[in-house]
């Protein structure tokens, strides 16, 4: 994450020479998503945290800000997962409901399909799928009525996530495989560690446990190279669980081909394949 790093750190050092609010806000922003990407989370949810601040005090929907991303959306976004994985479920419902107050008031399409996309991830990693569907439902019309392409592909496969969980795991997986590589085509890198981690768990739903052990690894593989370090826990942790639903799949496996070795014996026993005298 070098270039990003850079370009955060560009961000601070315009701030603190213009003091204008605007660049004040979308610095501090810019710093928290990234330490936030980084899975540093403590310092990423104070950045964000003083980003939030700076809006309110200044009326930052007023502001013009040299993104066309309200940073008040990105902030609020990013923050509400920082928050979820401290732990603090109840504190992270509560960014989302300001994040969905604001979003809404602001009445732009660009942010409200952003935002979606991002209550949706949220709501994945809580596994609350029906939450998640509606979500991504909601974002995937609003990208689709506006083309914006890269918002579209992220809510098609996290509606592809809940429909694998909740409906047909075959139809949500291909919806999701057929995301993930229109992802890969725009050259979206980011957050490819979670979505390599979603796919990997609807691989072990699916009894794939050698698929989606596979899948994992990649992501852990992709999350220490690129120094995007936030899903690496959870990756590690699906790792596990997949391990140890193979080591106890591992005692059945052997019974049934003990049992296909004597149903074939019995099959060909003295009876039929001996020798006649």
């Amino acid at each position: 994450m070098g270039p990003a790093s850079e370009t955060a750190r560009l961000c601070l050092d315009m701030a603190s020479q213009t003091d204008l609010p605007e660049h004040r806000i979308e610095s501090q922003y810019a710093q928290g998503y990234l330490l936030y990407m980084r899975g540093e989370l403590a310092e990423a949810r104070k950045y964000l945290e003083n980003a939030g601040e700076l809006y309110r005090q200044h009326n930052g929907a007023q502001l013009v800000f040299p993104s066309p991303q309200d940073p008040l959306v990105g902030s609020l976004g990013a923050l509400m997962h920082v928050i979820n994985h401290l732990g603090d479920e109840a504190g992270a419902e509560r960014v989302e409901q300001e994040l969905e107050a604001h979003v809404r008031r602001l009445g732009r399409a660009y942010d409200l399909g952003y935002a979606l996309c991002f209550q949706a991830h949220l709501a994945s990693t809580r596994r609350n799928y029906a939450r998640l569907r509606a979500r991504a439902d909601e974002g995937l019309t609003v990208c689709n009525e506006r083309s914006y392409p890269l918002f579209g592909a992220i809510a098609s496969f996290y509606k592809g996530v809940a429909i694998a969980h909740l409906e047909d795991a075959d139809a949500g997986l291909h919806m999701v495989m057929s995301a993930f590589n229109a992802l890969e085509r725009l050259g979206c890198k980011l957050a490819r560690g979670e979505r390599l981690h979603e796919i990997g768990r609807i691989r072990m739903a699916m009894g794939d446990l050698d698929d989606a052990l596979s899948v994992i690894d990649v992501g852990i593989a992709d999350a220490i190279s690129s120094g995007e370090l936030l899903p690496l826990t959870m990756l590690r942790r699906t790792r596990a669980e997949i391990l140890d639903c193979a080591g106890q799949l591992a005692p059945v496996k052997k019974a049934k081909a003990r049992a296909a070795v004597v149903k074939t014996t019995e099959g060909h026993g003295a009876g039929a394949g001996a020798p006649r005298k």
